[in-house]
């Protein structure tokens, strides 16, 4: 079981989302590259462009969106073909939803996010590779609070170890909020006024938590996860 998991300061009306990515075969899903996008705006559609490569096995694009405004996003699109969304949950006027799109257009193509009317919008985009092109998506954990609160837990159960990959967005309001960093995989954290966003990742073996880590962990490549102590 991977859990994601933060220590809050000044935040309320925060939601977050853990979603496992299910493995295609017999290798463990990972990240197909180092590349991460983001963009923002207050606008009823934000466009970003995120680059696919070719040649990754069994590639699945994952979008994160956080906004304001108590609008949910009417779609995402990559390439002009619509992502699936897996989970969006909402706390007062803050919303955020993960979206997926197994075997993506290769190149460099638009991400669309768009609403029905204008609201701040925060994303980002991220490839990861030997993902199930069929159901990429596991059942996700969620966690919301409209009040202020210290800390925050949400698990997700992983079928086998060391296979399947914690996919995780956090978004929160605050204007002096912090996330206590402690030790996790975090590709992209970014604000727009009191709107706060970040998207994490972590193999089922490890705790992710929020924000952006102080020391990072090692890549998934470098050697097998400890085991339980």
């Amino acid at each position: 079981m991977a859990t994601m998991a933060g220590n809050l300061t000044g935040y309320s009306n925060f939601s977050a989302i853990g979603v496992a990515l299910k493995m295609a075969g017999s290798s463990p899903v990972a990240r197909a590259n180092s590349t991460y996008a983001s963009g923002s705006i207050e606008a009823a559609s934000l466009t970003y462009s995120y680059n696919v490569a070719s040649s990754i096995s069994d590639p699945c694009l994952v979008v994160l969106v956080a906004n304001s405004g108590g609008v949910n996003p009417t779609g995402v699109t990559y390439a002009g073909v619509a992502m699936t969304l897996v989970e969006q949950v909402s706390v007062g006027t803050y919303r955020c939803s993960t979206w997926v799109k197994p075997t993506p257009t290769v190149g460099a193509n638009n991400v669309v996010v768009s609403f029905a009317g204008a609201t701040g919008i925060l994303s980002g985009a991220g490839l990861f590779k030997n993902v199930d092109q069929t159901a990429p998506a596991r059942t996700p954990a969620i966690k919301t609070n409209g009040t202020t609160e210290s800390s925050y837990t949400l698990s997700e159960i992983i079928a086998t170890l060391n296979e399947d990959l914690l996919v995780g967005v956090f978004t929160g309001n605050s204007n002096t909020g912090t996330r206590t960093p402690i030790t996790q995989t975090n590709r992209i954290s970014i604000s727009s006024g009191p709107l706060d966003m970040d998207f994490v990742f972590a193999d089922q073996a490890v705790n992710a938590t929020f924000p952006i880590p102080a020391t990072p962990r090692p890549p998934q490549d470098q050697g097998p996860p400890a085991g339980p102590s």
